[in-house]
């Protein structure tokens, strides 16, 4: 009876030691899905004008937006609304800030930073405020002045 005790013995301990190593490939799994998940970058905003009266701050359209890390990069354009959208996915988790540029041809360029922690991103909503391009005056007519 001693050997049968021993074989079950073995036995549990080999259930047990196969319970703990599927717990603990279920847990890594999950953890490394939490972290790939954690890895994306959501930026999201609205463009509009930059001027001082609010009711002249209307929304931009077509304004190129590029997000970037050093390693990754992703690009959107704002809609009619001055609303833009977009992932960065991140391939590392260096923490470094995400540098974010608009770009349009009738306002001045605008950068900002996107601050990330090594495994968490902030969920906030961007407005940024691009300053008009000056008016080009219209080239005048230097040559002599023909009357009909």
């Amino acid at each position: 009876m001693t050997g049968k005790k021993v074989a079950w013995k073995v036995a549990w301990m080999l259930v047990a030691v196969a319970a703990a190593v599927v717990v603990g490939l279920l847990l890594r799994t999950h953890r490394m899905r939490s972290i790939s998940l954690r890895r994306s970058v959501p930026i999201e905003g609205a463009v509009i004008q930059r001027d001082a009266d609010s009711k002249k701050q209307l929304p931009i359209a077509d304004a190129v937006i590029t997000a970037t890390d050093g390693v990754a990069v992703a690009t959107t354009q704002s809609d009619a609304s001055g609303h833009f959208k977009m992932v960065l996915e991140r391939g590392v988790l260096s923490g470094q800030p995400v540098v974010v540029r608009l770009r349009h041809p009738e306002y001045e360029p605008l950068e900002f930073d996107v601050e990330t922690g090594r495994l968490q991103t902030s969920a906030k909503l961007y407005v940024a405020a691009m300053v008009p391009l000056p008016a080009q005056p219209e080239p005048s007519f230097h040559g002599p002045e023909v009357v009909m």
